[in-house]
């Protein structure tokens, strides 16, 4: 098929345009799934805690603790005027890195947590200012 006019594709393209998109992103989804392990909610998880575990109830990350965190973040960038978008990318690595800890049988206590949170926000200040 022949073009009208350059700034619009033909059927055809936009088909075969959309069927490469579509591909790709199967391929895109696929690797995810086969490189990257699930992320485990390691705040939903506090009850089953093995008896081995040195953590009490009390010391452990939970929903309440992790907002905690993530309005301290706030507040931190705010004060200094950095993108807020640096929390949003801190939390991604600290919930990933907590997910991973809990994964492994080594769930952070909220010492650890707090620490984690302060090193994730520092690299995401760096990554995103």
């Amino acid at each position: 098929p022949s073009r009208v006019n350059d700034n619009y594709m033909s059927v055809d393209d936009s088909t075969s345009e959309n069927s490469f998109v579509i591909d790709r992103l199967h391929v895109m989804l696929h690797q995810e799934i086969a490189s990257y392990p699930s992320c485990v909610n390691y705040t939903a998880h506090v009850d089953m805690l093995p008896v081995s575990c040195p953590l009490t109830q009390k010391a452990v990350v939970n929903d309440e603790w992790r907002r905690k965190i993530c309005e301290w973040a706030f507040g931190v960038v705010d004060h200094f005027e950095y993108s807020r978008e640096a929390v949003s990318l801190a939390m991604n690595y600290l919930d990933r890195y907590a997910s991973f800890a809990h994964s492994k049988g080594m769930p952070l206590s909220r010492k650890a947590f707090q620490l984690a949170a302060v090193a994730s926000l520092y690299l995401a200040i760096k990554i995103e200012g």
